[in-house]
């Protein structure tokens, strides 16, 4: 049995009775609890460190799920946007296809109905912007100043260049300043 209380450790031999030869005798009581003591102290440092290595990874844990919140509400956002903008290049196809179909000489916007369908269109585009977009949104992205002047003012040129003011019946010029107002009215409508 070899006594393990350090600098002063000693064989106990057992031919001598647990004696020692130059040092007095250590009971074997003492040794085991010494022992005991040491395994016991080691462990609860371990098990401290342990402990905190616990608690450290369950604030971790909590901080990665509280980043995972924020990138997925940051990854919904971009999504929502993404999809807006989506639309908006839709939109803005329709309104191409519209500008070329009344630019082109092959519409006669004298007709009632064709006039209609035309601003009716129109009106469906800027709704569908309009009704996409929250108020700061068009503000930030500049919708009265940019994108709607964009797309109306084309198409009222196109309208106005094929029109003969001397030709056409007031009656027509008068549906002509209603659809005008209806479609203005859609698209200053606020949410």
């Amino acid at each position: 049995v070899i006594d393990m209380r350090g600098p002063k450790g000693s064989m106990l031999g057992k031919s001598q009775g647990g004696e020692s030869s130059g040092s007095p005798a250590i009971l074997l009581g003492e040794e085991l609890l010494h022992n005991v003591t040491l395994l016991l102290n080691t462990h609860e440092g371990q098990l401290r460190n342990a402990s905190y290595m616990v608690k450290s990874t369950e604030r971790k844990i909590a901080n990665l799920e509280s980043e995972a919140l924020v990138l997925n509400e940051r990854k919904e956002t971009t999504r929502t946007r993404i999809d807006k903008m989506e639309l908006t290049l839709a939109v803005i196809d329709r309104a191409e296809n519209l500008i070329e179909e009344i630019s082109s000489n092959e519409t006669d916007l004298g007709d009632d109905a064709k006039l209609d369908s035309a601003l009716g269109t129109l009106n469906s585009i800027l709704s569908d912007l309009y009704g996409s977009f929250s108020r700061e949104e068009r503000r930030t992205l500049k919708f009265d100043q940019t994108l709607i002047p964009s797309i109306v003012k084309p198409l009222m040129k196109g309208l106005t260049n094929q029109m003969n003011p001397f030709k056409m019946d007031s009656r027509w010029m008068d549906h002509l300043a209603a659809e005008t107002r209806r479609v203005y009215d859609a698209s200053s409508t606020e949410d």
